[in-house]
């Protein structure tokens, strides 16, 4: 019969916490006291007297663990006494045989206590192994002593498992007589008492508690493959080329390991890969491909072929794109690798890695986290808040932006910040000319589509980069953008055309078409949706580039310089008065004979061709605050007027030649030919000033189409 005191809780802990506990340390006591006479069966007289205690504190260590089940063994001790007093006579008629016992070291000589656990069962069982040395003396007829030893305690005490803690306190009752190792008629203690004549019990007590638990944990390290790019400066990468296969990769290495950096006695059965959370952006970037065939698929999955040998050590059973694991087959791991593939330069997503050891779930947490925080981990490394990786943050000192933010000033343009694309849109990036490129978060981005790509389109697409200051990107391929036509010439250009619903964008921003006029009238102009001033110019052969340029500038809503300049006809004709005839010029709608000068005062001479100067219909007459005013070196300001009229003499045309300007104004003054001068001098100014809120193109840019319908543009 076992008597058990114990204590009873209600909350519930898991039991196999049982089994991280490397060493207890336990107290241990056993007391036994009997004494008696009998008579045997024979009809010899017994007499006994027994007197048994101890006291130890042990430390036991464990034994490699086999879960669900863990064994721990005495190896040192802090004390432990033993006292042994043990006489038993047997009288048979006249011949009497008495042994007496007494411990030789009060000390175990081998063996002690032991502890045992079940956590399947949610059980225990403690013994307490061991023998005594003692000496004995036996009479019987005469006296002699031999050494002697005696198994202390080898009987089981199984409890139930505590709910909570890990104190394993108890006491128990054990009947002597049914002393688990006794065999034959006398085989308890030395003495040798057949048990069933002992009616006392043995009382033993036990106290244990962990000396040292344990602490695992699972340490990830995100490597970049195939380059070794740690996970701090690890940027996702899609496939431009083919949008279907992985851009790049991350090797994740997980070990399980001590808290101390160890080499755990418990071993993991499993490990687990999850991706609990990751972006579908669609297609690679913010345009590729073209949206028919950009598909939303997970960004960032578990490739069952990049799971297996040579990418990872051991393969691994591929569950669905989002989870990988180890094989069931395998056993006592401390180490597991995985590949985590990605689609999208701006793939977004969190893994999760667990390590299953002796049941329990031990979740992992990255290398370099000073706090050990197991959980999930973002990938890329980024803020909690962000879908940018931080590493692209810190090169761009861009860290305090959030991912919906588009306030670039750079250039300052009309007040209007920003160029329509987000610090995330501008991380994904784009495709330019088939390679991927980033977005400036500092200055605004411009992109041109060359369809021309000749001396002039190439040239004048430097000289606005130049001149505006804008991130221009100048090699785009029509495929690039999401475009429509009509009539064979673009009418939508959007750039970042790829967005979903998850991340951050404000507006459809378009790019720039360059395209070649099948016909030539001798006119350019900007003509998008992004476009602000809609106009026409002559264009000359060797000054394309200015002309590139200044549409260019058209789309990003800079106005001309005034728009009241004339178109007019002249005509020769002949007058007959008093029968002599003479031939003038006039202009169309006016009575009064022209006075054809050059600058300078001097006559000036006209090519014709039948009635028509140099054979066109109509020229252009510059006038004050018109498109040929402000600042004679922008290229904003028209060069193709052929005459302008006299401030001083309605009937005087100066004929005149002009050169297209190579900059971008910061001023509506009238500067060079345009600035006043004597007022003698009837020639200058040609044009004078801007008109009122032209000029000063720079303070003009503004690339955002969120303000594209802005009051601001109409000028």
């Amino acid at each position: 019969m076992l008597l058990f005191v114990g204590l009873s809780v209600e909350a519930q802990e898991d039991p196999t916490r049982f089994l991280f506990v490397k060493t207890w340390v336990g107290t241990f006591t056993r007391s036994f006291q009997n004494s008696g006479d009998g008579t045997t069966s024979d009809g010899c007289a017994v007499l006994w007297n027994y007197q048994h205690s101890a006291d130890v504190t042990a430390h036991l260590v464990g034994d490699t663990a086999s879960p669900p089940l863990r064994d721990w063994y005495s190896t040192t001790y802090d004390s432990k006494q033993v006292v042994l007093r043990e006489r038993a006579t047997t009288t048979c008629g006249d011949f009497t045989f008495e042994v007496t016992a007494k411990e030789t070291d009060p000390l175990l000589s081998s063996g002690g206590p032991a502890l045992f656990v079940n956590t399947q069962d949610g059980i225990y069982s403690v013994s307490f192994p061991g023998f005594i040395d003692a000496e004995m003396t036996i009479k019987s007829g005469g006296e002699g002593k031999s050494p002697g030893q005696a198994e202390w305690w080898t009987n089981f005490v199984t409890l139930p498992l505590p709910a909570v803690g890990y104190q394993l306190n108890g006491t128990a009752k054990l009947r002597a007589r049914d002393c688990r190792t006794c065999v034959a008629d006398y085989d308890f203690g030395i003495a040798g008492i057949f048990p069933a004549y002992l009616d006392s019990d043995i009382f033993v007590t036990w106290s244990i508690v962990p000396a040292e638990i344990e602490e695992l944990e699972v340490v990830v390290d995100p490597v970049g493959y195939p380059k070794p790019i740690p996970y701090g400066e690890w940027l996702p990468e899609g496939n431009l080329k083919n949008w279907n296969e992985a851009g790049n990769m991350l090797q994740i290495n997980a070990r399980l390991q001590t808290k101390d950096g160890g080499t755990p006695q418990l071993k993991a059965t499993k490990f687990r890969f999850t991706l609990p959370e990751v972006s579908h952006e669609p297609g690679v970037c913010m345009n590729r491909p073209i949206k028919s065939f950009a598909d939303s698929k997970a960004d960032l999955r578990f490739d069952p072929l990049l799971n297996g040998p040579p990418f990872v050590a051991q393969p691994l059973e591929w569950i669905d794109a989002a989870t990988v694991e180890t094989s069931p087959d395998a056993s006592g791991l401390i180490e597991a690798e995985a590949m985590v593939a990605s689609y999208d330069f701006g793939s977004y997503g969190k893994l999760k890695v667990t390590a299953e050891v002796a049941g329990r779930q031990i979740v992992g947490y990255v290398k370099g986290d000073p706090a050990k925080t197991p959980g999930e981990i973002r990938l890329p490394k980024r803020a909690d808040n962000s879908h940018i990786a931080d590493k692209w943050k810190e090169d761009n000192d861009v860290t305090s932006l959030a991912d919906d933010d588009d306030s670039e000033n750079d250039p300052v343009g009309d007040g209007h910040k920003g160029d329509g694309l987000t610090l995330y849109e501008e991380y994904r990036g784009f495709s330019e000319n088939h390679k991927h490129v980033f977005g400036n978060p500092k200055k605004k981005d411009f992109f041109i589509s060359d369809g021309i790509g000749n001396l002039s389109s190439t040239a004048g697409i430097a000289l606005f980069t130049a001149q505006s200051g804008l991130e221009v990107h100048p090699k785009m391929r029509p495929e690039e953008f999401d475009f429509s036509l009509s009539g064979n010439e673009p009418t939508k250009t959007i750039i970042n055309f790829n967005h979903s619903g998850e991340a951050p964008h404000v507006v459809d921003q378009h790019g720039i078409f360059i395209v070649q006029r099948d016909v030539s009238d001798g006119t350019s102009f900007a003509d998008a949706e992004t476009s602000g001033p809609f106009d026409t110019g002559q264009v000359q052969g060797y000054e394309g580039a200015v002309v590139v340029a200044h549409e260019l500038a058209h789309t990003c809503a800079v106005w001309h310089h005034g728009d009241i300049d004339e178109q007019v006809s002249w005509q020769r004709i002949v007058i007959v008065e008093n029968g002599i005839a003479r031939g003038v010029v006039r202009e169309a709608g006016l009575a009064e004979d022209l006075d054809l000068r050059y600058e300078g005062d001097t006559p000036a001479l006209v090519v014709w061709n039948g009635d028509k100067v140099y054979g066109v219909d109509k020229i252009w007459i510059g006038v004050l605050g018109g498109q040929h005013s402000g600042d004679q070196d922008c290229f904003m300001r028209y060069f193709c007027a052929f005459a302008f009229r006299s401030h001083a003499d309605s009937h005087v045309r100066y004929l005149i030649g002009d050169l297209p300007g190579i900059h971008l104004c910061t001023s509506p003054d009238g500067t060079g030919i345009n600035k006043a001068q004597n007022p003698s001098v009837p020639w200058r100014p040609r044009y004078g000033d801007a008109a009122p809120k032209r000029g000063n193109c720079k303070s003009q840019l503004c690339v955002n189409d969120f303000y594209m319908t802005s009051r601001d543009h109409q000028r």
